[in-house]
């Protein structure tokens, strides 16, 4: 991934973990929130360190989310202390604060438009308020764990949420009713964003999955794209094919539609990615984890065009690792090919004075196990037709013999046609049943190895 030279330098917390991070809608200002209730805003400049404008601590607990108005006059925060807050940032004071707005700690939230804002519980508890009155106006728990992510459609008349119980809900927004829910996935949903103009919602799995939603089809998924190997805990969408993924161990460019991994834009050095950002110009991601900085990322080169890193590993819903590299597959490929070389160069010591045979009418039933040539004579090399302590002689007779040198002299018929005696024993049954195995590999995988048409003649 092609970045450029001009970058912004990370912001180290000195009030703990950081544990959420947005940017604001129009002007270069940072907020985030830290573990130990603050909550500071600050402006960011290539030419500068991070330079800090506002500082409140009016949470008693984790500042857990915070949202910003769409014209950026007003910023909310939510804590789990049960209560979240709204700012004037134009004067740089606290409006009111919601106090035990739920029966438990607020895991995620989001300002709806001007008057209505929407929080989620971790009991899976859904609300919407609105900020005239200073009330809720609408609550819902069809969840049975905490709502990880909300996000609304453009239109903002539908509230979209994600839960730890593995569904997704959709609430209509004007009527103050819940308008469907999806079916029960295979684990629970961490982040959802909308891609493709509209026309496809992608939810983010703790299994590391992608999950696809057509639009208005909330019921069940209609796609799915595994490949991330842990919990992706957020999405931010660069361009309609484009997201970038948040996952606990690295932060990744990923295209939908066609569905690839394009690259790994960072990490923060194995510590889990909690928050992402994108900024108002849509050149930097932020991204906020338990190692207590805020670090930024240069996206403005990434694009759905780029080549996905080699030898990236890939991940199933199981967890194994999955690798697709040119060497992993060839290693596969010629597993058999050392034993192969090994017979040829054994039977080439055992009789080196054998011409190559052609097999010009050559058969399926050549290889089948009850060992029938093509003239009618058998020779049974399975132990059942051998009576216990018998023997019996064999004749091999070579056929269709042919100089390679094509000269014009003949072979002397007392050479071509070797006699062999060869005795088998009964009671040593496992031994040829395992050499009839073997011979029936070596004739599928190498049916060009030179060998010799058996015929025989019971004694």
């Amino acid at each position: 991934m092609a970045t450029n030279n001009v970058t912004l330098k990370a912001i180290k917390s000195v009030d703990g973990e950081v544990t959420c991070v947005s940017f604001h809608p129009s002007k270069d200002i940072l907020s985030y929130g830290t573990i130990e209730g603050n909550l500071k805003l600050g402006s960011y400049s290539t030419e500068s360190d991070f330079h800090e404008l506002m500082s409140f601590k009016h949470h008693k607990k984790s500042c857990r989310a915070v949202s910003y108005y769409e014209d950026g006059s007003h910023i909310m925060s939510a804590s789990a202390d049960k209560s979240f807050a709204l700012i004037d940032l134009k004067v740089g004071s606290l409006v009111h604060r919601f106090k035990k707005a739920h029966e438990c700690a607020i895991y995620s939230a989001l300002v709806v438009n001007r008057h209505i804002v929407a929080t989620g519980d971790d009991n899976g508890k859904i609300k919407l308020w609105d900020t005239r009155h200073h009330k809720s106006i609408m609550e819902m728990s069809e969840h049975d764990d905490c709502i990880t992510d909300m996000i609304t459609d453009e239109k903002n008349n539908l509230l979209l949420c994600t839960s730890g119980d593995g569904t997704l809900s959709v609430h209509d927004i004007r009527k103050h009713k819940l308008k469907m829910q999806s079916e029960l996935m295979n684990s629970g949903l961490q982040s959802l964003a909308i891609v493709k103009n509209g026309e496809k919602l992608v939810c983010g799995s703790e299994d590391g999955v992608l999950n696809f939603f057509n639009w208005n089809e909330w019921g069940n998924i209609s796609d799915r794209f595994p490949g991330h190997p842990m919990s992706i805990e957020k999405i931010v969408p660069l361009t309609p094919q484009l997201i970038c993924t948040a996952a606990s161990d690295a932060i990744r460019a990923v295209s939908v539609f066609p569905n690839r991994i394009i690259d790994i834009i960072g990490d923060h050095g194995g510590s889990p990615v909690e928050s992402l950002s994108l900024s108002h110009c849509r050149t930097w991601l932020a991204s906020c984890s338990h190692d207590q900085h805020v670090r930024f990322w240069d996206v403005s080169n990434v694009n759905s065009n780029g080549k996905a890193k080699k030898n990236v590993r890939q991940f199933n819903t199981k967890g194994k690792n999955k690798f697709s590299t040119k060497s992993e597959i060839s290693k596969r490929e010629n597993f058999f090919a050392d034993l192969v070389e090994d017979i040829k160069e054994s039977s080439g010591k055992s009789d080196p004075n054998k011409n190559e045979i052609k097999d010009e009418e050559t058969d399926s039933d050549d290889d089948d196990d009850d060992g029938e040539s093509d003239d009618g004579n058998s020779c049974s090399s399975d132990g059942d037709d051998i009576d216990d302590g018998s023997k019996k002689s064999c004749k091999f007779t070579d056929t269709n013999v042919n100089n390679d040198d094509d000269s014009n002299k003949q072979i002397d018929s007392s050479k071509a046609n070797k006699n062999h005696t060869c005795q088998k024993r009964s009671h040593d049954q496992e031994k040829s049943d395992s050499d009839d195995s073997s011979d029936d590999i070596l004739g599928n995988d190498n049916c060009k190895l030179n060998h010799t048409k058996k015929k025989c003649k019971k004694s």
